[in-house]
């Protein structure tokens, strides 16, 4: 049976999360044309991937292959 918490719970808890990522994480903001986010989206779906992890795997495979 999963865990109650309460209201207070429920917020320490997000606060938490966003602090540890604020401490541990860097974001990088894209911007596209319309239809293009959709258009990522499809194809990350159909990689098993997320949208962030499919920019990180392509960025890392086009430094392997052009980056020397």
């Amino acid at each position: 049976m999963p865990e109650q918490r309460s209201a207070k719970g429920k917020q320490a808890k997000i606060a938490y999360i966003k602090e540890y990522n604020k401490s541990n994480y860097e974001n990088i903001t894209l911007t596209v044309k319309k239809g293009e986010r959709a258009r990522y989206k499809d194809i990350a779906k159909r990689a098993g991937l997320n949208l962030t992890q499919l920019f990180l795997v392509a960025v890392d495979e086009y430094a392997e292959k052009n980056i020397r």
